[in-house]
């Protein structure tokens, strides 16, 4: 997968990119049925940004991330979104396919697409819908293994 180019604006600095995995997102949601949700993980990526005010060690805040995971299906999209957004969600229809929730001046933002969901969180509300709109045009790439170099 690729995320994109990602604009967050002058006052944000991206730091850094990776993927976190399948293994990797059990582990981290294992408190909210994590297993299930990686489950039909078929790919992510994430980016973290900076700001000029967002120092973390010295002001407590966090950084700003964007991440992209795609499912299998959109039934495992919504395993993965219902677990990001704990609560009572038993089927795909009753649970909305945005949401968003401001903290501080900042907004944490989980939207599913298909088979695919973006959450951007630590940003404000312009940049937050930016972000999401450019994490979802990005470019889908499939995830291969090259094999080993021959002798």
């Amino acid at each position: 997968m690729d995320l994109g180019v990602l604009d967050a604006g002058c006052d944000w600095t991206e730091i850094g990119r990776n993927v976190v995995g399948e293994m990797q997102l059990a582990v981290l949601l294992r408190r909210h049925g994590g297993k299930a949700a990686a489950a039909g993980w078929d790919g992510d990526r994430f980016a973290v940004f900076e700001g000029a005010n967002n120092n973390s060690a010295s002001s407590g805040s966090r950084p700003g991330t964007v991440t992209t995971t795609h499912a299998s299906s959109p039934r495992a999209t919504h395993r993965f979104q219902t677990t990001k957004i704990p609560g009572d969600h038993q089927q795909p229809d009753g649970f909305p396919e945005a949401n968003r929730r401001p903290h501080q001046g900042t907004v944490f933002a989980v939207e599913r697409r298909r088979s695919d969901v973006v959450v951007v969180e630590g940003f404000d509300p312009e940049t937050t819908e930016r972000l999401v709109e450019a994490a979802f045009r990005a470019r889908k790439t499939e995830m291969t293994h090259a094999p080993a170099a021959q002798p």
